[in-house]
């Protein structure tokens, strides 16, 4: 039964993300000619694109490396690469929320469903907005 319900509320969650990329994909492009879009997009250098996104993975690598001192300073310990999750998750959601405010929610959520202690972590990103 429990799997069955699963099941069901995936097969929803799928069809609400559809519906939204759809919706999405339509405001940004019922104004704009997409040969247009891929016209300018042929002109772009790809060297900028490679050299933007090596900056944006730089940029996650470093917070993530502050949030993971902070929690060290709290006696948690994790690895780099969790702290490059909670960095990305809250690059991700910052990125995709109103006023980038879902950012930090997300963040704790992922550090409290890993097992860390949710005053820690709440503090960890205190200190790193702080910081910033």
């Amino acid at each position: 039964m429990k799997n069955k319900k699963k099941t069901i509320m995936r097969i929803i969650n799928i069809i609400i993300f559809i519906l939204v990329a759809f919706l999405t994909f339509y405001i940004i492009f019922k104004k704009n000619d997409i040969f247009l879009i891929i016209k300018n997009l042929k002109q772009v250098k790809i060297i900028y694109i490679i050299i933007a996104c090596l900056l944006m993975f730089f940029y996650i690598a470093c917070e993530g490396i502050n949030i993971k001192r902070i929690l060290k300073t709290l006696n948690n310990k994790i690895t780099f690469l969790s702290s490059f999750k909670y960095a990305s998750v809250g690059f991700f959601f910052s990125a995709i929320t109103p006023s980038a405010s879902g950012g930090d929610p997300m963040q704790l959520y992922f550090m409290k469903k890993d097992g860390l202690p949710l005053t820690h972590s709440a503090l960890a990103i205190l200190v790193e907005l702080a910081i910033f």
